[in-house]
């Protein structure tokens, strides 16, 4: 008697998973969803079905049959999937191609007081009026694994993925690229929230505004065209490529980090990224810690980055006051930066900062200032010796004044035409193929007046002959 007692105490207290099928068993997911209990499997068939699913208060497994196959992608004006009140158990969502979600809580996935996995989903094309337009996750835990991100759009911040300040999430195996939002063109973090990035490729995304806080005592300047963290607990990057991305009208063309503490990145490339900004900071080219504290920056490549109107072509470091008593610091080892460009601080920009720099390579980077002066006093000690060998050559100043003008008209050519095509004005590249072009310039000036003298010296003689030859 007291074993059965115990075995219908068993079988009241313990439900066994089960899978539930769409189409075949359920016509739609959603009804599906409503059927599953906790533990339950939601399995969905390769196809084209709609969005708005809501998960609430349970924690199943959605999977669809192939990521290729399986798409929710029917516009729609609200999430594709809306995560809710599940922090139970951890709700799985796998298998998908999410595309054309549209709303205020995000495009791809809404995630609230829960606990989810993401796993081999594709998000495109979804959009956000404010933050997170793949992914918008407040008070979660949120892991996504082998997923892709591309062109998804948010009007603030994050154009992938937004993360709150009461969310910590993970982020391992998975590609950006071509999204899009105000700050942080790929993924933002604020005020509190935990991230980590292992083993992902965040190309060719962009950070299009700038984020100038009026309080002064803890600036932000927008930006981040890759990552953009904002006053949050910590930031983790490993084994990662961040490589073409853009701060439109912001600092950190790969990564913007202010008023953060406990950074580290670890053996990462982060190349072709840029910076700009003429009216506000916008330094770091590769990235930017303002005010970020107790950074430690190993193993990695930072490369073909730049800061087109301020400082810190690979990394800009420190903070945008000139107190003694703000002070920020950083530990970076076994860093290659090759091929950086700044105004100032072609590889590295400090500003009351304490940085232990180790075992470390730097080649190659351009400090825009120094060149531009340096090539201004050549240009000039130049146009002088010119105009004194023209001068004894032809004893004549007119002549040499022609040729220095021919000089000024192809200078003004080159930057016809790169405002045309708009392309920027590299110092050294586009100046060195300028000066080149001015030796040709002032190389056939010289023939075709020479000849002019000689057809003029010819034509007095000409006439000089034939009036003699008529006065006899």
């Amino acid at each position: 008697m007291k074993k059965l007692i115990i075995s219908l105490f068993v079988l009241t207290n313990f439900t066994f998973a089960t899978t539930i099928n769409v189409p075949t068993g359920y016509a739609t997911i959603q009804e599906g969803i409503d059927a599953a209990s906790d533990g339950d499997t939601v399995l969905v068939a390769a196809g084209i079905y709609e969005g708005g699913i809501v998960i609430s208060n349970k924690a199943i497994s959605l999977i669809g049959e192939s990521r290729e196959g399986t798409k929710i992608n029917q516009a729609i004006s609200s999430p594709q999937i809306s995560i809710v009140d599940c922090q139970a158990g951890t709700t799985r969502v796998e298998n998908f191609t999410i595309k054309q979600g549209s709303s205020n809580n995000g495009g791809g996935i809404y995630s609230s007081e829960s606990t989810v996995e993401i796993n081999s989903v594709d998000f495109t094309n979804n959009s956000s009026s404010n933050n997170g337009a793949a992914i918008n996750s407040i008070e979660s835990t949120v892991k996504v694994q082998n997923s892709t991100f591309s062109h998804n759009t948010s009007d603030n911040l994050g154009g992938a993925i937004y993360v709150d300040p009461l969310t910590t999430c993970e982020i391992y195996n998975s590609s950006f690229d071509n999204n899009e939002a105000l700050w942080g063109g790929a993924i933002a973090t604020v005020g509190g929230g935990k991230l980590l990035v292992e083993g992902c490729n965040i190309s060719f995304n962009t950070a299009l505004g700038n984020n100038p806080n009026p309080n002064q005592n803890y600036p932000t300047f927008g930006g981040g065209g890759g990552i953009y963290q904002e006053w949050s607990d910590s930031l983790e990057i490993y084994d990662s490529e961040i490589t073409n991305n853009t701060a439109a009208t912001g600092a950190g063309g790969g990564i913007a980090v202010y008023l953060g503490d406990d950074v580290t990145i670890n053996n990462i490339i982060l190349s072709d990224n840029s910076s700009s900004g003429p009216n506000y900071p916008s330094g770091g080219g590769g990235a930017a810690f303002y005010r970020a504290d107790n950074v430690l920056f190993e193993n990695s490549t930072i490369a073909n980055n730049v800061s087109n109107h301020n400082s810190g072509g690979g990394i800009f470091l420190g903070s945008e006051s000139g107190q003694a008593s703000i002070v920020v610091h950083a530990t970076f080892n076994r860093l290659t930066l090759v091929n950086n460009s700044a105004l100032s601080g072609g590889a590295i920009f400090c500003w009351s900062a304490i940085l232990n720099l180790y075992h470390s390579t730097l080649a190659q980077n351009e400090d825009r200032q120094e060149t531009q002066k340096f090539i201004g006093q050549a240009l000039i000690i130049a146009i002088f010796l010119i105009l004194l060998v023209m001068i004894a050559q032809f004893n004549s100043i007119a002549i040499p004044l022609i040729v220095i003008t021919s000089v000024f008209m192809s200078i003004m050519g080159v930057l016809i035409g790169l405002i045309i095509h708009d392309r920027p004005f590299g110092i050294i590249m586009t100046g060195v193929g300028t000066v080149a072009l001015a030796g040709i310039v002032v190389n056939n000036a010289i023939v075709m007046l020479d000849l002019f003298v000689l057809l003029s010296k010819f034509f007095f003689c000409f006439v000089l002959i034939e009036k003699i030859a008529f006065e006899n």
